[in-house]
């Protein structure tokens, strides 16, 4: 097994990599969008998606491991998002997303004055907000015609291709770090229920090592799909220099996900990422 050091050198080179790719070709990869709103909606997608990995490699370099697994979270979420908006063809997904927008806000300010009203009290704050939610979203329906509902997030996985992915790694991404509790079980065991300070010493040691290294694992998977979400934008435009520069640039990540799945001898899951974008070819 490699060291953290290494498996974080071949990460940063790759988003380095893929980074640039992107911006030299952004023009190649946006062209091919059906209309002015996407392109918008696509670009600022893959501006969010550029600083997340950027940031994930800065709190791998600081060994910030809770903040590299919440962003590998969002970063694998956000390359769903550019993805779906970019493979929408009728305009459809996109409208659904803009007017989500207006339709969640309006959602939290009814339940904000649902509460304030059970406790006797008002906002004028939170009727503002609803008064706003509701003036947009009539106007964006003028302009617009109604939206279909906009998916939940597994159904937006399922629709790029990526259902598997949602169970392997994004929903036990979720469930870990919105309240840490693997991490708070394990070491209440360790405090609690071990015969003796030693062997709860290094059964932190032993934890510690295995949230650093599967950190690595989720990161270099985070950064897979974060570039297979461009490569598919790319093969809309049948650019394949890009597209095997992409290939290129990912093969030491593809081999470190390997290397640590195989690490695991009771591992019955693959990601099955050696071969991106199968399935998508030109």
């Amino acid at each position: 097994m490699q060291s953290y050091n290494e498996d974080l050198a071949s990460i940063t080179q790759c988003v380095i990599a893929l980074q640039k790719l992107v911006t030299t070709h952004k023009e190649i990869a946006y062209g091919n969008l059906p209309c002015a709103k996407q392109k918008i909606v696509v670009q600022r997608y893959a501006q969010i998606v550029e600083e997340l990995t950027q940031q994930l490699c800065i709190s791998l370099k600081l060994r910030a491991i809770s903040t590299a697994e919440s962003l590998n979270r969002v970063l694998i979420e956000q390359s769903v998002n550019l993805l779906y908006v970019a493979l929408d063809t009728d305009g459809s997904k996109l409208k659904a997303l803009l007017e989500n927008s207006i339709i969640e806000t309006r959602k939290s300010a009814t339940r904000w004055l649902k509460h304030l009203e059970s406790i006797g009290q008002e906002s004028p704050v939170a009727q503002a907000r609803f008064d706003n939610a509701v003036r947009i979203k009539a106007d964006f329906e003028q302009r617009n015609g109604r939206a279909d509902d906009f998916p939940k997030i597994r159904e937006r996985f399922a629709a790029v291709g990526w259902e598997d992915y949602y169970y392997m790694f994004y929903a036990p991404l979720c469930d870990s770090v919105h309240t840490y509790s693997d991490d708070m079980l394990n070491l209440v065991n360790f405090e609690i229920h071990m015969a003796d300070d030693v062997n709860a010493h290094a059964m932190r040691g032993l934890m510690e090592s295995e949230r650093r290294r599967l950190t690595i694992y989720h990161s270099a998977v985070s950064v897979s799909l974060y570039a297979e979400s461009f490569g598919r934008i790319f093969m809309m435009s049948a650019t394949t220099d890009v597209i095997e520069a992409i290939r290129l640039a990912l093969k030491p990540v593809i081999s470190l996900v390997e290397r640590h799945e195989s690490h695991d001898a009771d591992n019955r899951e693959r990601a099955d990422l050696g071969n991106l974008f199968k399935g998508y070819e030109i």
